[in-house]
């Protein structure tokens, strides 16, 4: 009897676990396609909108243009060479990145 409570713990860990991953996965495919539309619209209406008198993008526009453009940007990831430390910090500065890269865009908005 121990045995089979032992083996449906052991199944409701490894459901739970896959579970948690497809929604990290989904999660962050969520954030970084809404961030980058994010920035991806904010600078073209910082920047192209004014120099070219250009229609303005709305964020759903950017979401859809951010998620087109990455398609065709490879993201290679060698897990052989990636250890725990090396791991977070890609995953740290993926997320970060576009808050960053706004941020210079909207510096460099100010100053035009």
């Amino acid at each position: 009897m121990t045995d089979d409570l032992s083996t449906g713990q052991t199944i409701f860990v490894a459901a739970s676990t896959i579970l948690g991953i497809i929604l990290l996965v989904l999660t962050s495919i969520f954030y970084l396609s809404v961030i980058g539309g994010i920035v991806t619209a904010s600078l073209w209406n910082w920047f192209i909108v004014k120099q070219f008198s250009l229609p303005s993008m709305s964020i759903p526009m950017g979401i859809g243009i951010n998620i087109f453009i990455n398609k065709f940007i490879p993201q290679p990831l060698n897990p052989e060479e990636l250890d725990k430390k090396k791991a977070l910090g890609k995953i740290l500065g993926i997320l970060i990145t576009p808050w960053f890269i706004l941020l210079m865009g909207w510096i460099v908005s100010l100053y035009l």
